[in-house]
């Protein structure tokens, strides 16, 4: 993320100051907009979680077992329960994750960068990610998920949960950067599901 503060972050934390937004929606928001998450969290009036955990204080050895229902996949952007999501994660990488605190992190991506109307969310691509074959992983791979996603004829569920994303969106891309471009703001940055990030495994 850049260091310089995104111009809505201000609109943000009066947003939190006035009840209108809770402070998980103000971290995961600001984040979103390239604050970090310790600026955020201070900003909040939160401790940073990160800083009271520490590696020697986490349990060593031991198994872990976890019991699910196995669901037929047909088709990752169909995915409609956890339990497939479940296992698509463990074949399929996103562009970002995001962690138990609701806080989002580049995965695939580098970075993003978000314009000051919120309308253009721009999506860079690290450079050192390969499929299988050995191809280079690229902007048109990310773009072929998103259209493909937004397409109400696909059926996919992404479509519900991720209204920054639809048909009427212009995503031009070149190599390794990608822009995701919105007919309107919104009233800011808009939680999106993490199948939209998909990036299709080859």
């Amino acid at each position: 993320m850049d260091k310089t503060s995104h111009p809505y972050i201000p609109t943000l934390l009066d947003q939190l100051n006035e009840g209108e937004i809770s402070r998980r929606d103000f971290l995961r928001k600001s984040t979103l907009l390239g604050l970090s998450a310790g600026a955020a969290y201070a900003m909040a009036g939160i401790i940073d979680p990160a800083t009271q955990a520490r590696a020697g204080d986490l349990p060593k050895g031991g198994n872990l077992r976890i019991g699910m229902r196995c669901m037929e996949i047909k088709d990752p952007h169909l995915a409609d329960f956890a339990e497939k999501s479940n296992v698509i994660r463990q074949v399929c990488e996103y562009l970002t994750f995001t962690d138990r605190n609701n806080i989002t992190h580049p995965y695939l991506l580098e970075k993003w960068d978000v314009s000051d109307d919120l309308k253009t969310w721009t999506l860079h691509i690290r450079k050192d990610v390969k499929w299988r074959d050995g191809r280079a992983l690229n902007a048109d791979d990310v773009v072929w998920n998103l259209k493909r996603v937004s397409d109400p004829k696909v059926g996919s569920s992404v479509l519900g949960c991720s209204p920054a994303i639809s048909s009427r969106s212009t995503i031009p891309a070149k190599r390794t950067t990608m822009a995701i471009r919105r007919s309107r703001a919104g009233s800011g940055p808009t939680r999106r599901s993490r199948r939209s990030t998909t990036a299709r495994c080859g």
